[in-house]
């Protein structure tokens, strides 16, 4: 008989405990901020203005208040995520975000990267940003047996014989090794990541935490 209420003793011990964690899973999700959530690294950028001036966005202006620096590699199946996500929620809210992008190839990793990084800065060149971007995660899967310039037509670079050239004598691979050394200064060694309005944010995320992400910052 003991033995028997001992056993029942734990049984809802153990009852007790559970519904304890799943209440204060509860409240945290409900009432922590992303930050206190973990999603924010803790690193602030303080110079993340001057890291976005004089770059074209590949969306939203000067105005817009919230800045999105992206440090990315066009291999990276990760970033590919995450720049959907982060378009489809600037499409969302016009002028609000602004993505100034970083080329962060990791070249150890992913043989291609790199070209890819220099073609984005020649079609930039051109004021092709956001377009050559996106056609270049569509077809991230096949770098290196798809050729640029077909990409270049699709993103409508507009002088494809100026955009080639700029690859082959690799003309902005100093822009693209300052972009990669910027990252290097800031500490990061993966990607995506993310520099919010001067606060780093590491990794994918879902759709509802970059959209928490965004509605915070642009209050100010």
């Amino acid at each position: 008989m003991a033995s028997k209420n001992l056993f029942q003793n734990i049984v809802t011990g153990a009852l007790l405990a559970c519904a304890a964690m799943v209440a204060v899973s509860m409240v945290h999700r409900e009432f922590f901020t992303p930050a206190q959530d973990g999603i924010l690294t803790g690193q602030h950028v303080a110079n993340w203005k001057d890291l976005a001036a004089n770059r074209t966005p590949a969306t939203g202006t000067a105005a817009s208040p919230v800045t999105i620096l992206d440090f990315s590699d066009y291999e990276c199946p990760f970033c590919k995520s995450l720049e959907g996500k982060l378009r489809t929620l600037a499409a969302q809210q016009p002028g609000v975000i602004k993505i100034v992008r970083y080329e962060f190839p990791l070249t150890l990793a992913h043989p291609h990267a790199y070209e890819a990084a220099l073609a984005g800065k020649c079609a930039a060149k051109q004021g092709v940003v956001g377009a050559f971007q996106t056609v270049v995660y569509q077809n991230n899967a096949k770098l290196g047996t798809l050729n640029w310039r077909d990409l270049a037509a699709s993103a409508q670079v507009p002088n494809l014989d100026q955009f080639a050239s700029c690859i082959a004598q690799k003309e902005l691979a100093s822009e693209v090794d300052a972009d990669m050394a910027q990252g290097q200064r800031l500490g990061f060694t993966s990607t995506p990541m993310l520099v919010i309005n001067g606060d780093v944010v590491s990794g994918d995320q879902s759709k509802e935490t970059l959209a928490a992400l965004v509605k915070r910052y642009a209050k100010g």
